[in-house]
């Protein structure tokens, strides 16, 4: 397809813009199983490396997609807060929102990782609440299908014992549950740590990023003499370098409490931790969209190549950072829950986010107003929509509507783009009688 973006503010799905053809993935190119094995070297035993001879279908994989020439999807990242088998009431806030918004026109909601908090999916009996909680929580979306993304917390363990604990048979075991309700009621999708789906008119790319941060380091994308690590990086820009749409759990660029790729600030070995890996693969993949999680806000960033990147980890809480914002952006919002919705048709695509307030927050009274004195001055007040606590977080007295082309030469060209107008009040209601207006 030729890609057109039109970020954030656009009236208009349908207009024009000469962009280059983008050739489909085909799972076809990935090396086969007998030439990746996972070996740790003697001298660098690391958690993550301990099974052999994985099938490299376990690995990428294509997914069923959505089919046609139009896409409307719910994005949001980090929905997985629960209180036992039941969504958190903050996870329930934005399924409940993003269900107004659509209003049964949307496609699907996509997660961006951190699908079950805090470790993920027990094994046995144990692991039971995680599998209900998830199906409760796509139920609350009440949308047909889901495709879920794998994050830190689904591998296993947070805090001090992430270095040591996390376990690839723990989110092998997310995506068994996704294989079941896809193949019992064909809701679930995405199970596998990289897959591939065509959605409507864009070509989608999903990124286990856990597994570059852990497993691979350095500019170089080494993988820790894990060869199914270095076949599958190897293999990545013909997967995934044609690809209209990437997203992943880790960001691209952030100002939150994790940082941007390539200077993380998580916890675990050093030469792991950084995320230089991830980094180098995203620079060399060159996406012209690129969306994730992991920090528990709404960012949105277009650096000085032009790419544009999304966090969207506010899908069930919303953390401001200790710290202040290191890069300049488009817009970010760390007081509220949020999420986005993707329109795609023909050659054009518009996102649009949304935030709502959190019913359960963990920001403190004082961060709280301090988040919304900066809010005020840089996005300036937001505009009601239709749905429950649902806002429109970008209105057009801050932002400039831009549109985005990418070129063969990877240059980008901007493009005008009609001001967003916010949608008209609704009309006054009719006087009754003595001049009373009626109670509608």
């Amino acid at each position: 397809m030729r890609l057109l973006l039109a970020p954030l503010v656009c009236s208009s799905l349908l207009a024009g813009c000469v962009a280059p053809g983008m050739k489909q993935l085909h799972v076809r190119d990935a090396p086969s199983s007998a030439q990746v094995r996972c070996t740790t070297e003697p001298d660098r035993q690391l958690p993550l490396c301990t099974e052999e001879q994985r099938a490299w279908e376990q690995t990428w994989r294509e997914v069923p997609g959505v089919r046609g020439d139009h896409l409307r999807l719910v994005v949001t990242g980090d929905a997985g807060m629960r209180d036992g088998d039941r969504p958190s009431p903050g996870a329930l806030a934005v399924a409940t929102s993003a269900k107004a918004v659509c209003r049964g026109t949307c496609d699907g909601v996509l997660f961006l990782g951190d699908d079950v908090y805090w470790t993920g999916i027990d094994e046995g009996a144990a692991g039971d609440d995680g599998r209900q909680f998830l199906r409760a929580l796509l139920n609350a979306y009440d949308l047909p299908h889901a495709w879920l993304v794998a994050g830190n917390h689904d591998w296993g363990p947070s805090g001090l014992a992430y270095g040591a604990a996390p376990s690839r048979d723990r989110v092998q075991r997310l995506f068994e549950v996704v294989r079941e309700d896809d193949a019992s009621g064909d809701r679930m999708r995405g199970d596998a740590h990289f897959w591939q789906a065509t959605m409507g008119p864009l070509e989608v790319a999903a990124l286990d990023t856990t597994w570059l941060v852990r497993r691979c380091h350095g500019s170089s994308v080494r993988c820790s003499g894990d060869r199914e690590g270095t076949a599958l990086v190897d293999a990545l820009p013909t997967m995934a370098g044609s690809a209209d749409l990437v997203v992943g759990h880790h960001p691209w660029h952030s100002n939150g409490g994790h940082g941007s790729a390539g200077h993380y600030r998580d916890l675990g070995p050093i030469s792991q931790g950084k995320g230089e890996a991830l980094a180098a693969t995203l620079q060399q993949l060159g996406p012209p969209l690129y969306l994730a999680g992991h920090d528990h806000g709404t960012q949105v960033h277009l650096d000085a190549d032009g790419h544009l990147s999304l966090v969207l980890g506010a899908g069930s809480k919303a953390e401001p950072p200790s710290r202040h914002p290191q890069e300049e952006l488009l817009y970010e919002d760390w007081c509220r829950l949020g999420f986005a919705v993707i329109e795609a048709e023909g050659d054009a695509l518009a996102i649009q986010v949304y935030t709502l307030d959190e019913p359960d927050t963990k920001a403190s009274s004082e961060e709280r107003h301090s988040c919304r004195d900066v809010l005020s001055e840089r996005v300036g007040p937001v505009t009601t929509l239709p749905g429950e606590h649902v806002r429109e977080s970008l209105p057009s007295t801050d932002l400039r509507c831009a549109r985005f082309a990418r070129r063969s030469a990877g240059w980008l060209r901007e493009q005008g783009c009609t001001t967003f107008q916010p949608p008209p009040p609704p009309p006054a209601p009719e006087p009754g009688p003595l001049g009373i207006p009626a109670i509608p």
